[in-house]
């Protein structure tokens, strides 16, 4: 054996379960046949065996967040078992539940961006148990519903067609955006749960579309509706998609007065407008300014129109209709 070399390994064992914790130093003294012994310091520190952590519950908490009872589950805990951040004392209070229980509460400060932090536990004296994981981050958005804006209405989308879209987790309004048949859609307001967006034109010929929302990176699922060329929708005065009609002017016979509505992007189109049943001669159809989505359409009332209930209001468009229900309540003429 040449320990001056270091050409030959060796193997020195030690009986630690034997050994109370601490830490504790020898000299171990090589002796060669011939020449100069060699001596060789060795320090052991002794643990005690580490806690167990199996898993943390919620392992994933949502950008924020308020403050949240974080549980860990494993063996081993003790009532001066200890969590370490990295290999830091966690600086929160720890709560021993039992011995396969520790909890403790993250501050809302802990969610304020995305990250994670990786837990460890360790007993007074023991080696440190391998590490669990909270993560923080965004929900995966998630899409519940498509209507029209006006009629409140689910069905086939259209072209130029302001929708509002349902759902959860749409995140904040500056990195919420809208794909509609793998077209980016305008996106007129939007909250954690509803948007107002109007449908992008889509490919010729195409029967169906995917509506796809995302938070930053993260994208909903795909949800699949049916395309057709219009879609109308009569915006109503309480914006229920029921009732008096949304208007501007005198309801009277023979007077003029301004509807509004949504779900058509051809403005050029003949749009037709039934009052009570009857034909409205229509003055003149438009986009509105400031309301993306919408259009106006100007029509006069008939001069018979009754006043005595209210009238049914319908726009038409080459066999599509717009919803039911939707009335204006005429006054006698000044």
């Amino acid at each position: 054996m040449l320990p001056q070399t270091g050409t030959t390994p060796a193997t020195l064992s030690i009986g630690a379960s034997a050994l109370a914790p601490g830490n504790y130093s020898a000299t171990v003294t090589l002796t060669p046949n011939s020449g100069a012994p060699l001596a060789i310091p060795v320090a052991l520190k002794a643990l005690l065996p580490a806690p167990v952590l199996t898993s943390v519950d919620p392992s994933f908490v949502p950008l924020g967040s308020d403050d949240t009872m974080v549980t860990f589950h494993g063996s081993g805990f003790t009532p001066q078992t200890q969590l370490l951040l990295l290999t830091a004392a966690w600086g929160y209070p720890v709560v021993y539940v039992d011995a396969q229980t520790l909890q403790t509460t993250m501050p809302y400060l802990s969610f304020l961006s995305e990250g994670s932090y990786p837990f460890s536990a360790v007993n007074p004296q023991s080696d440190v148990s391998g590490a669990v994981t909270v993560s923080i981050g965004r929900l995966t958005p998630v899409v519940t519903s498509v209507v029209n804006a006006a009629s409140l209405s689910s069905g086939p989308l259209a072209a130029g067609e302001l929708v509002q879209i349902s759902g959860s987790d749409f995140g904040p309004a500056s990195q919420f955006s809208v794909v509609i048949g793998g077209a980016l859609a305008k996106v007129v307001s939007s909250s954690d749960t509803e948007a107002l967006v109007i449908v992008p034109p889509q490919g010729p010929g195409l029967a169906s579309t995917t509506v796809i929302v995302a938070s930053g990176a993260l994208p909903s699922l795909p949800m699949i509706l049916q395309l057709t060329e219009a879609v109308l929708g009569v915006f109503t005065a309480d914006g229920s998609g029921a009732g008096g009609a949304l208007f501007t002017g005198t309801p009277s016979p023979g007077s003029t007065i301004t509807l509004f509505g949504t779900g058509i992007a051809d403005l050029t189109l003949p749009l037709k407008v039934k009052i009570g049943g009857e034909d409205a001669a229509v003055a003149s159809v438009g986009p509105v300014d400031g309301q993306p989505g919408w259009f106006q359409v100007s029509v006069t009332i008939p001069d018979d129109a009754g006043t005595d209930a209210p009238m049914s209001v319908v726009l038409c468009l080459e066999g599509v209709r717009s919803q039911d229900g939707v009335t204006l309540v005429l006054t006698l003429p000044q």
